[in-house]
């Protein structure tokens, strides 16, 4: 007799520990994640004659590049997650990446490569 009322008891309190156990579960925040794929290009037409010159160089530039990389965001705790590659189209082994992230507006950090 002695068992079976341990044995009850063990499965009562087992019992409502995973009842407590799944009442303190913390709410997982949303988290949103965007890809993205942008390429760019400049009108040098729609500058005035004197710039035109100027801005169809500017505009070969954004030609030759593209802009890859993932954008996170969580509203609940501001935190912010950007990873970005800017590619050159004739040599996509040259990509540089950034990455930014932190939580806003208190604390950001960017690494990069570029920056050791």
């Amino acid at each position: 007799m002695k068992k079976i009322f341990a044995l009850l008891a063990a499965c009562v309190m087992l019992f409502s520990a995973g009842l407590s156990g799944a009442e303190e579960e913390e709410k997982i925040p949303k988290v949103d994640s965007f890809d993205f794929d942008l390429k760019f290009h400049l009108n040098a037409e729609a500058f005035p004659f004197r710039q035109q010159k100027q801005m169809q160089g500017y505009a070969e530039l954004l030609e030759d590049l593209e802009l890859k990389g993932n954008y996170s965001w969580c509203g609940e705790t501001q935190c912010l997650d950007l990873h970005l590659q800017l590619i050159p189209v004739n040599d996509p082994d040259a990509a540089l990446s950034f990455r930014l992230f932190g939580w806003l507006p208190n604390w950001l950090n960017v690494s990069s490569p570029l920056l050791g």
